[in-house]
């Protein structure tokens, strides 16, 4: 056959006679209910954004996601992830095509030859003298290597690398839902604590009058000392526990501070209550989960490139063909080199199979089994456990609402109470010690009301995050 012939003919007979061997892949099967057990109703109002934290209306939120999302280093350590990944499919992939390289080379050798010599002066009892030889070789060639993949073999290990670069920005979009509603959390704590130090600053001014005020009746010997010391313990109580708030808030503050890769020591947010409610998280029907969770499209990617690798263990039981050849300038004189007298070519194929190997191929058959047994049980696992966190999530958001709507009811009440109490005060018919024990009654319901607020506020962020980002 003429050799320009022969490539194309051996590239067609590839295409049409390789075929791959192995099961097929088996798609993941559909363990999810078909509602959720506490679902959320639609709504008209509720409008579609890009990107989920805009629901929130808060620009300053807003800023310090954009702001993570370009500046957090394990997300940029993500990308590189991905690049790497991306890479190895294209080390991988070029395994399917013919390979060519050029190998010049220059020899000069010198061989010292006794044998010609010998035969000449064999009679004779002088020494037998040394000939020298030269042997000069200018060489041009240009080799092919091409191991034919007939079984499917270099193709599957190859859809393993681009399923596993595939799950890298799976990971990748993940790692960047984890650190966007992390962010978010964290901000929406510090600014509930900013509501509740206001609240513990009212409620420290009120212990300070009750103190006050149980002082001078104990002065006058109104009363015993007992009212004196229980203000004194309310008061450091209180006291005690704005420090704490204080404290959390600068930990939750260096934390977002490390979120958005700026130093903790640089960052400061400023004072901000939280006073609204949160906006509605609508959960669409369960099976949607499964195509917009990334942490679980990243283990059925996972899952598929490990499938690949058994079949690919499976192309490793059949033999292996590969073709080599060479064309190029092969002369031992440079005025020739280069020239149509001395081009060469030359056109080989080898073939492998494994006859024994000590079970071998065997093992590694039931390794990439058991891997892939694995991917599939991790994946069915991660789906209950999504299915859970959503349901959870709904969960608290009602319940919470319901607790909400309670503690509004009695912050309304305190109010009217301590309404009535001051007004009797002012009348001179009251006592003001009944004024300053209102008056706490009232912080109270409204500390345990900011702090349901605030615990509404991060269950619905554990809501979107359960759903992907997305409902």
């Amino acid at each position: 056959m003429n050799i320009r012939f022969f490539f194309p003919t051996l590239f067609l007979l590839t295409l049409f006679v390789g075929c791959n061997v192995g099961p097929n892949y088996p798609y993941p099967e559909n363990i999810v209910p078909e509602e959720w057990k506490r679902a959320s109703e639609p709504s008209s109002e509720m409008e579609e954004v890009c990107h989920w934290w805009e629901i929130f209306e808060d620009d300053k939120l807003n800023r310090l996601i954009e702001q993570a999302l370009g500046n957090n280093y394990s997300l940029k350590a993500a990308i590189e992830r991905i690049i790497q990944a991306r890479a190895e499919a294209g080390m991988s992939g070029s395994d399917l095509y013919p390979h060519f390289n050029a190998a010049p080379s220059y020899n000069n050798e010198t061989f010292l030859n006794k044998a010609f010599g010998a035969q000449v002066l064999s009679n004779s009892k002088a020494p037998v003298p040394l000939f020298r030889q030269h042997q000069i070789t200018y060489s041009l060639p240009f080799n092919l290597s091409w191991e034919l993949d007939l079984w499917g073999r270099l193709k599957n290990i190859y859809c393993s690398a681009v399923y596993h670069a595939e799950a890298e920005y799976e990971a990748f979009a993940d790692l960047a839902l984890v650190l966007t509603t992390d962010l978010a959390d964290r901000y929406f704590r510090i600014r509930s604590l900013d509501q509740q130090l206001d609240l513990f600053l009212k409620t420290i001014e009120t212990r300070k009058k009750a103190l006050k005020v149980n002082q001078d009746r104990y002065e006058y010997k109104i009363i015993n000392y007992d009212p004196v010391s229980q203000a004194r313990l309310d008061l450091a109580n209180v006291e005690a526990d704005y420090y704490e708030a204080k404290r959390l808030r600068e930990s939750l503050e260096n934390s977002i501070a490390t979120l958005i890769g700026v130093p903790s020591s640089l960052f400061y947010l400023e004072h901000h209550p939280l006073t609204n409610n949160p906006p509605p998280v609508l959960a669409s029907l369960p099976s949607e989960v499964l195509l917009r969770r990334p942490d679980i499209r990243q283990l059925e990617r996972e899952r598929a490139s490990t499938h690949a690798l058994v079949r690919a263990a499976y192309g490793a039981y059949f033999p292996s063909f590969s073709l080599t050849s060479a064309i190029g300038f092969l002369s031992p004189d440079l005025k020739y080199f280069l020239s149509a007298r001395s081009k060469y070519w030359s056109v080989g194929t080898n073939a492998f199979q494994t006859i024994f190997d000590a079970g071998y191929l065997d093992s590694n058959l039931k390794l990439q089994w058991a891997r892939f047994n694995e991917a599939d049980e991790n994946y069915k696992q991660s789906v209950l456990l999504a299915l859970e966190e959503v349901n959870t999530s709904l969960s608290d958001i009602e319940w919470f609402y319901q607790e909400s709507n309670k503690l509004q009811e009695s912050v309304e009440a305190a109010n009217i109470t301590y309404r009535i109490a001051f007004d009797r005060y002012i009348e001179g018919i009251g006592l003001y010690l009944a004024v300053v024990d209102s008056e706490r009654d009232l912080l109270n319901a409204e500390r345990a009301l900011n702090a349901v607020r605030g615990q509404r506020y991060t269950a619905s962020i554990q809501l979107i995050k359960a759903l992907g980002g997305t409902w």
